[in-house]
C-alpha cells in the first residue's frame, strides 16, 4: 500500500507537470483523462497478478481494497464536473494532498505506523504542489465539496491494513525471532513463540562441526594442492585448535558438548551466568578473557540491538591471530568488509559463513572471489514441519486452557 502511495504520487508529479506544459502552449484537453484507474488500482490489480487477492480479503480489514475498487469509478465524473467551476490548479492541489490525507487517516484510524515510503510520497506530493502547480483557491463552491470528498474517498482506501485484530499468538517458524520482533507493526501483549527442535539441533551441529574439521582437517590446502597437483605429506594434517562458543543457548550447547565429545577443547561465552561440568563457560564482561583462549570462533547468538555487528573490527581486534571464524547466526551478526580486512591482515586465518548481511549474497561481494572464506546459502539448518506443527497446536490449547507457553521469547530481550 506504501508503494502504491508512492507509485502514485510520481504518477501525479509528472502527470501534473505534462498538463501545465500543454496548457502553456494552448492544447485544449480533458483533465480527467489522466486520472483515475491507473493510479486508484495499484494495489488491488498487483495482488490480481500476483494470484492471492483472494486470500488478501478474506480477513475483513482487507475489505478496503474492494472498497476503493468501487469508489474509484466516479473519479472522472467528479473531475469532469469539478473542472467547469474550479481551476486546475486548485483540482490539481487537492489531487496532490492525496497521499498526506491518506498516511493521516491510515495513522489515526487503521493504527498503520507512518513509513519511508509514505514520507517519501509526501514528499513528493508537496514539491508538486509548490513547485509545480502553484496552486490558488479563486472559486468555492459545491463542486469543490464533491471533488474534496471523492478525494477523501478515495484516499482512506488506499492503504491496506497490516493488522489482524483477533491476533492471540504469533509463532516463529524457527530459532530466529529477529524478523518478528523488528517489525514496527508488531502488536503490544500478544505472546510470540519460537520452535525448538532436537532436528535443528542435529542439523546445525553437524554444520558446525563440518566447519570446523573443514579448518581442523586442512581440507582448503588439500583442495588447492589437487588443482596445482602437489603432492604433501610432510605437512601435519591437523591444525591444534580451541574452539568458542560465542551464544550459549540451545544450539550453541548441543554444539559444544559433540565438539567436546570428539576431544576438543571448547570453551563458551553467554551473556548471563550459565554452567556445564565438561565445558567452561564464560559470561557477561569476561568475553575478552574468552577470546584469548580460542582460535575458531563459532557465533551463534541471536540477533538483537546487542549483538548487531558484534562481528566487526573491535571484536576482531581482541583475537589472536589466525582464529577462524564460522557464523551461523544472522547476517546483521556481521561486518562483511571487517571479515575481509582482517582474513587480509591475518588476525583471522578464514571464514564459514552460512548467513549474510543482505540475502541472496550480491553479485558484486568480494566474498565469492576469495578463496579463504567458503559459503553456503543459509541452510545451516531448516525448520522440521513435522516436529514445528505439534508445537504450534501444543501452544495453542495451552493458549485456551490459559497455562504457560512453551518457548515464549522475552521481548525485552529480544530473544
Amino acid at each position: 500500500a506504501s508503494s502504491a502511495l508512492l507509485t502514485a504520487s510520481v504518477f501525479f508529479v509528472l502527470n501534473d507537470a505534462i498538463i501545465n506544459y500543454l496548457s502553456s502552449i494552448n492544447i485544449q484537453f480533458y483533465h480527467f483523462i489522466f486520472y483515475g484507474s491507473p493510479a486508484y488500482l495499484i494495489v488491488p490489480i498487483y495482488l490480481f497478478f500476483k494470484g492471492n487477492l483472494k486470500r488478501h480479503i478474506v480477513c475483513k480489514n482487507y475489505y478496503v481494497v474492494i472498497f476503493r475498487s468501487i469508489t474509484f469509478a466516479p473519479m472522472p465524473f467528479i473531475t469532469f464536473i469539478s473542472l467547469k467551476n474550479i481551476s486546475l490548479p486548485e483540482f490539481t492541489t487537492l489531487n496532490m494532498s492525496s497521499p498526506l490525507i491518506a498516511a493521516i487517516f491510515a495513522y489515526i484510524f487503521l493504527k498503520e505506523k507512518l513509513n519511508k515510503f509514505i514520507y517519501f510520497s509526501l514528499v513528493i506530493g508537496f514539491t508538486g504542489v509548490l513547485l509545480v502547480i502553484q496552486p490558488g483557491f479563486e472559486n468555492f463552491n459545491i463542486y469543490f465539496l464533491v471533488t474534496l470528498f471523492g478525494v477523501v474517498l478515495i484516499t482512506s482506501t488506499t492503504t491496506i491494513v497490516n493488522k489482524f485484530n483477533n491476533v492471540k499468538l504469533i509463532y516463529s517458524m524457527g530459532a530466529g525471532v529477529d524478523h518478528i520482533i523488528n517489525d514496527e507493526s508488531l502488536p503490544k501483549n500478544v505472546p510470540l513463540c519460537r520452535i525448538s527442535d532436537k532436528k535443528l539441533s542435529f542439523s546445525m551441529t553437524n554444520y558446525i562441526i563440518t566447519a570446523v574439521m573443514f579448518y581442523h582437517r586442512r581440507l582448503l590446502k588439500y583442495k588447492l594442492d589437487k588443482e596445482n597437483k602437489v603432492w604433501d605429506n610432510k605437512t601435519p594434517p591437523e591444525i591444534p585448535i580451541k574452539i568458542g562458543i560465542l551464544g550459549y543457548g540451545a544450539l550453541g550447547s548441543d554444539a559444544a558438548s559433540k565438539l567436546h565429545f570428539l576431544g576438543f577443547d571448547v570453551f563458551g561465552y553467554s551473556l548471563n551466568k550459565k554452567s556445564d561440568d565438561n565445558i567452561k563457560i564464560y559470561h557477561g564482561d569476561s568475553l575478552n578473557e574468552f577470546l584469548k583462549n580460542i582460535n575458531v570462533l563459532v557465533c551463534t547468538v541471536p540477533y538483537t540491538s546487542k549483538t548487531c555487528n558484534l562481528l566487526s573490527e573491535k571484536l576482531f581486534k581482541k583475537l589472536n591471530k589466525g582464529t577462524y571464524l564460522i557464523n551461523v547466526s544472522r547476517g546483521k551478526v556481521q561486518n562483511e568488509d571487517d571479515i575481509i580486512t582482517y582474513i587480509d591482515n591475518g588476525i583471522l586465518s578464514g571464514a564459514f559463513l552460512d548467513v549474510f548481511e543482505e540475502e541472496p549474497l550480491p553479485i558484486e561481494s568480494k566474498i565469492w572471489n576469495h578463496n579463504k572464506i567458503q559459503i553456503t546459502p543459509h541452510n545451516a539448518s531448516v525448520t522440521n514441519e513435522e516436529a514445528a506443527v505439534p508445537q504450534i497446536i501444543n501452544n495453542y490449547n495451552r493458549l485456551l486452557r490459559n497455562e504457560k507457553l512453551i518457548n515464549e521469547v522475552n521481548i525485552k530481550n529480544e530473544y
